[in-house]
């Protein structure tokens, strides 16, 4: 009997969890729209378009990519000096 009252109450407890989860969830998304409508709005009456911030963030992470290309480069030619590698048959 003692069984049953533990699976019921687990069950009560996932349940009402995830119900309370639900307008958890929604409230961030909503804050989350809201503030990213709000950064664009702050930027847009200081003079940068929204696309002018795309296009930066776009920039940014190209060169970040290549930042990012040329570290992996270094470490490749590093580690093979490290142990001697010279290429090999496969």
């Amino acid at each position: 009997m003692n069984g049953q009252a533990d699976s019921f109450s687990k069950t009560w407890l996932t349940s009402t969890l995830r119900w309370q989860a639900i307008p958890t969830i929604l409230l961030t998304l909503f804050l989350i729209s809201s503030c990213q409508t709000t950064y664009y709005t702050v930027w847009e009456k200081l003079g940068k378009e929204k696309r002018h911030l795309l296009k930066e963030n776009v920039e940014k992470a190209r060169q970040d990519q290549v930042d990012a290309s040329e570290q992996f480069a270094t470490v490749l030619e590093n580690f093979k000096s490290l142990y001697g590698f010279d290429g090999g048959d496969l």
